[in-house]
């Protein structure tokens, strides 16, 4: 393992959030890990990938993020009240990996136990609607990111802190899991040189994301049905008549169906019409499928 280093000209402190978010699309961070390992319950690989060509726009500042970082000072008073065998201190610049130069950290704070050793803090804080997912250990997508940290920063331990709803406090050790490490470098990398740097969009996950990528249909243009259409055309039918228990047999075939069809409107198998995908009046794509 190698030791992270100081990326050039990456003092965060008293940084725009406008000029960090423009920072954070130079390579991939802690927060876009779960994503390209497909463990995020919010995004998508192809949310990142839009996020690093600058072709989304940046989630606004709300009431909920403003706390979170107002908080944050609070959560490493109460980690370091409850851990006095620790320094913790407040790390200011961003860290690359020692080979690969897209892949980076920004810490919430640094620690020190009692032999010298450095390890990482992330501070989380939520709400009690998330709180089960806290109950028992670290969520797995916190832990993709908190490894990848181990692993940007070369260190062997680290903590998360958690507060939830402002007054529930934990926290969590964990160590270094190579193998985990070894995984999400890999993905990280297949990532960023074959889509990001080579300008090709990640194969897509849900239905925002193909909302995002066919957004209208082109008005009459067909598209000749595939084996796999076929079998998908079938399922669908299949699972709307035994509807109440094949509902996410149902919700895979119009996804796929979907899929295929891209920005077309009609799909079609020797020039019957299997099903159409058309915007309603609120630009909603809908998909139809004819009885066979």
């Amino acid at each position: 393992k190698g030791v992270g280093r100081l990326m050039k000209d990456t003092k965060l402190a008293g940084l725009s959030r406008e000029n960090w978010l423009e920072i954070r699309k130079q390579g991939l961070g802690g927060s876009d890990i779960a994503s390209i390992m497909k463990q995020s319950p919010w995004s998508t690989p192809l949310d990142v990938y839009y996020d690093k060509m600058g072709m989304s726009e940046p989630i606004p500042d709300n009431p909920r993020m403003k706390a979170g970082r107002f908080l944050e000072g609070a959560v490493a008073d109460l980690f370091e009240d409850n851990h006095p065998e620790m320094k913790v201190r407040k790390d200011t610049r961003m860290r690359v990996h020692h080979k690969h130069n897209f892949l980076y950290a920004n810490t919430d704070r640094l620690l020190q136990d009692e032999d010298g050793k450095l390890g990482v803090l992330e501070i989380k804080t939520t709400s009690s609607f998330y709180a089960k997912t806290w109950e028992e250990s670290i969520p797995y997508q916190y832990y993709c990111q908190l490894q990848h940290y181990l692993n940007v920063m070369g260190y062997d331990y680290g903590y998360v802190a958690i507060l939830i709803d402002g007054y529930d406090y934990a926290d969590y050790y964990y160590e270094r899991d190579d193998k985990l490490i070894a995984e999400i470098e890999a993905e990280a990398i297949k990532f960023w040189k074959q889509n990001v740097l080579k300008g090709v969009e990640p194969e897509p996950m849900s239905d925002e994301d193909l909302a995002k990528l066919f957004p209208t249909e082109e008005k009459g243009k067909e598209i000749e049905a595939d084996m796999l259409d076929i079998i998908n055309i079938e399922k669908y039918l299949d699972a709307q008549q035994r509807k109440g228990i094949a509902t996410l047999d149902m919700d895979d075939a119009k996804f796929n169906l979907k899929k295929s069809m891209t920005d077309c409107e009609v799909l079609v198998d020797h020039q019957v019409v299997l099903a159409t995908l058309k915007a309603n009046a609120k630009g909603t794509r809908i998909l139809r499928v004819n009885k066979q």
